[in-house]
């Protein structure tokens, strides 16, 4: 569900940038490093983050469920025990860098809608993600 959001998020950021883009080259000029233009770049290129670390993750989660599914104290699921966990916190890792390169969206999103707005949200999603990790 993960890799479809930042899928679809990754679809509306170019969307939003690349006619930006195409009417600068269109009139001959160089697109220029605008404030807006740096946050779009950025909101897409955290989507892409996140797409490509959950989509390796569910691969390496899909890797893992082969392991754990072989019956137990066989001599398969021995042989592949090691294998089986080093994906399942290969998998779990990819999975926490898509979650929170998805949630650090946000605040750049909030600073295309108004400048200011985006510090005031990455200060509420940093606490936010410091309080969770505490709390496990």
């Amino acid at each position: 569900m993960t890799a479809s959001t930042a899928a679809l998020g990754l679809m509306g950021a170019l969307g939003m940038t690349v006619p930006a883009l195409r009417t600068l080259a269109d009139k001959g000029n160089n697109p220029t490093l605008t404030p807006a233009l740096t946050g779009e770049i950025t909101v897409m290129l955290l989507l892409v983050l996140t797409l490509v670390s959950t989509t390796l993750s569910i691969r390496y989660y899909h890797h893992a469920g082969f392991v754990c599914a072989m019956p137990v104290g066989s001599a398969m699921r021995s042989k592949w025990l090691d294998t089986g966990r080093r994906h399942l916190r290969s998998a779990g890792r990819l999975y926490s860098v898509g979650l929170r390169s998805l949630i650090w969206v946000t605040p750049f999103l909030a600073d295309l809608m108004l400048p200011l707005a985006g510090v005031v949200v990455a200060l509420l999603v940093s606490i936010s993600l410091l309080v969770a990790d505490r709390s496990h």
